[in-house]
């Protein structure tokens, strides 16, 4: 059975994301540990590390399309030992992984980020570092058919 574009466009998400690598010319490997709505704590051991999650989206009737604005959270989490520097360039390094084809191979018509935001707390007894960056991804599809673009 086919996936349904929203699906599609996750998967190529979380596939652009594992490119993050110093080796595909990138400054970090945030790359290297790739998840998707992950429910569990990360262990120190599997930083750096992202969790993508598809979180809403907004639909508007157009003729006989649906429009959709998909919003997307991508957090990355880093232990206590990165520096400031070294978190601005895992931002960096998400931006210009996004930019390298903003339409993800024609599945979405624009995508953009709309807020970043850095925060670090403990996580049992490590100190953990985040950083959200939240984008919007936006799509057609014809109306009633979640399969089939417009």
């Amino acid at each position: 059975m086919a996936d349904s574009i929203r699906e599609q466009i996750m998967a190529a998400l979380k596939t652009r994301m594992q490119t993050i690598t110093t080796g595909n010319g990138y400054e970090t490997n945030i790359g290297s540990n790739v998840f998707e709505w992950r429910t569990t704590d990360f262990q120190v051991s599997e930083l750096p590390a992202m969790d993508i999650r598809d979180t809403g989206e907004e639909v508007e009737v157009r003729g006989g399309n649906h429009i959709y604005t998909l919003t997307v959270e991508i957090e990355a989490k880093v232990s206590g030992a990165t520096s400031g520097a070294d978190m601005r360039d895992i931002m960096a390094d998400i931006i210009k992984a996004i930019g390298t084809d903003t339409g993800f191979s024609n599945l979405v018509q624009d995508t953009k980020p709309v807020q970043n935001e850095s925060f670090g707390f403990g996580q049992n007894d490590k100190k953990i570092a985040s950083i959200l960056m939240t984008f919007e991804m936006r799509y057609l599809t014809k109306a009633f058919a979640p399969f089939n673009l417009a």
